[in-house]
């Protein structure tokens, strides 16, 4: 007969944990100029993807978890919110590029200050602190349709907002 039992689903969250730590271990390595061998850390393409997918549900779940709180940053063009269709649309799929709403529920979810940097439309910078007036462990540069890590110690010029400051 047919079974009714689900198939099993792999837990990934050891995974992401190892990495993680991969990741910090990584940026360690690097951060030490000494050893040039230790500063190129190939990644796998599957471990990035599945780190990448791993924050993504936990955006969804913030999002699905507080609907009220969310709703009015995800109304369709008919004016209609409805939070699971947008995370199913918007957060879930690897394929999609993030928003602020997205990076504001994974922050909330994961409880890591985020600055977020930006030109405005008078080409002034611009900075958002979520939540607001924490502060920051990780700064991202807005662009249209991307966000970039802005790395403590980078050199100024890297940063076109602050070779627009």
């Amino acid at each position: 007969g047919i079974s009714t039992s689900r198939p099993r689903r792999r837990d990934s969250t050891p995974r992401t944990i190892r990495v993680l730590d991969r990741g910090r271990a990584a940026t360690r390595l690097r951060e030490s100029p000494r050893d040039p061998r230790k500063r190129r850390r190939p990644r796998r393409q599957g471990d990035v993807l599945s780190l990448v997918w791993y924050m993504r549900l936990l955006a969804a779940g913030r999002i699905k978890a507080d609907p009220d709180r969310f709703a009015p940053f995800v109304m369709d063009d008919n004016g209609v919110a409805d939070v699971h269709d947008f995370c199913r649309r918007e957060v879930e799929p690897v394929s999609v590029e993030c928003d602020q709403v997205q990076i504001i529920a994974l922050t909330e979810m994961l409880g890591v200050p985020v600055a977020i940097e930006y030109l405005d439309a008078s080409g002034e910078p611009s900075k958002f602190v979520c939540p607001d007036g924490a502060e920051p462990h990780v700064t991202l540069l807005y662009r249209p349709g991307h966000y970039d890590v802005l790395y403590e110690g980078a050199p100024a010029a890297a940063s076109p907002v602050a070779a627009a400051a």
